[in-house]
């Protein structure tokens, strides 16, 4: 591995996803800052997801960033009917013509883009995908990109794996009826059953009507005098630990998250997943396991079907541990590749730029 440049520099992240709570998000955002760290890469900006950047083009000029990395995640899709995918590629652009900065795309799945949002991806000078079928796709339009496993599985917090565990943990999905469907036959079941969030610590009728009030004061106040919406520093997911407590110690695993799914195979918990609302989920069990076995079609007339089966244990193989081993090794290296990759593009954007 080549030594990383020593020159300090600064860099803004966009589609930050951790604000919401969401434990995977926080857990790909963790790794994400500490590795830039690692290579002395300031992150000093944090632009929150769903938050369109068009309309401050020229504050954003003004923060005398190095860099801007985008964490794609699941957020690059269906740009015919999706703005936050149509403004995120737009970045690549933006920055090669008027920031006249390096611009990159990590962490990403990618699924259903128009013609348009293929330019605006040619415009960056990395791009990472966290599964081999969003490579394939994009390099079938003419797209390099490095391939590396989503950062949720490098979290150094959830290293250990436990032995003693018990019960099927069920968490939700993206899509609303689903999730209802989720937590009533969890219940029915017996299942524990969460949400794939940090909740408020109160959520007395109060407190609800206060917060609401709040946000609906800051959108009145943004339209007389609108102000990017970044932050200078990481959200702090006080419950992440706890969560992964929970998850670790179960049985079985049951869940229609693409995180709970990774979070899952890191700490070797068995898990039977149901797809998303892209194939990110079986494209990843596709690359750990060289198999789709573990992921169930987004079916809900099959839902009772799949809690069966939970209750019934499906542990891990001797094989299914082996390919979890590999992967992570693998992607390890990868991971670490990726990160010299950014510190040498930064420095040198021409030179270093993914061919």
């Amino acid at each position: 591995m080549n030594e990383a440049p020593q020159g300090h520099r600064r860099v803004a992240i966009f589609n930050d996803t951790s604000l919401g709570g969401h434990y995977g998000c926080y857990a790909v955002m963790n790794v994400l800052v500490s590795q830039l760290r690692q290579q002395n890469i300031d992150p000093v900006v944090f632009w929150p997801c769903s938050q369109d950047w068009r309309q401050y083009k020229q504050k954003i000029k003004s923060l005398g960033i190095d860099g801007l990395i985008v964490n794609g995640e699941g957020s690059i899709h269906s740009t015919k009917t999706r703005a936050r995918a149509q403004f995120l590629t737009e970045l690549g652009p933006f920055c090669r013509d008027h920031l006249k900065i390096p611009c990159a795309i990590v962490n990403a799945s990618f699924y259903n883009l128009d013609d348009q949002a293929f330019r605006n991806l040619a415009a960056f000078d990395i791009i990472s995908t966290r599964e081999s079928r969003s490579q394939s796709y994009l390099s079938e339009h003419g797209i390099n990109s490095l391939l590396v496993p989503d950062f949720s599985f490098f979290s150094p917090l959830h290293a250990d794996v436990k032995q003693d565990r018990s019960g099927v943990f069920v968490t939700d999905s993206v899509f609303k009826s689903t999730r209802k469907a989720l937590k009533k036959l969890a219940s029915d079941f017996g299942f524990h059953y969460e949400v794939m969030k940090q909740v408020p610590k109160t959520n007395s009728h109060l407190s609800l009507q206060i917060k609401k009030i709040g946000r609906e004061l800051k959108k009145i106040l943004n339209k007389i005098n609108p102000r990017p919406p970044f932050y200078h520093k990481p959200f702090i997911n006080t419950d992440f630990e706890e969560f992964l407590d929970r998850l670790r110690s179960s049985k079985t695993v049951l869940t229609g998250r693409f995180h709970t799914a990774t979070l899952a195979i890191v700490t070797r918990t068995p898990v039977l997943a149901i797809e998303s609302n892209t194939p990110k989920i079986s494209a990843v069990f596709h690359d750990v396991f060289g198999s789709t076995d573990r992921v169930r079609p987004l079916d809900e007339s099959s839902l009772p079907e799949y809690f069966h089966e939970a209750a019934q244990d499906s542990p891990y193989s001797n094989h299914e541990l082996a390919a979890i081993d590999r992967y992570l090794t693998k992607g390890k290296v990868e991971l670490n590749q990726l990160f010299d990759n950014l510190a040498h593009t930064l420095d040198d954007p021409v030179n270093h730029r993914i061919q």
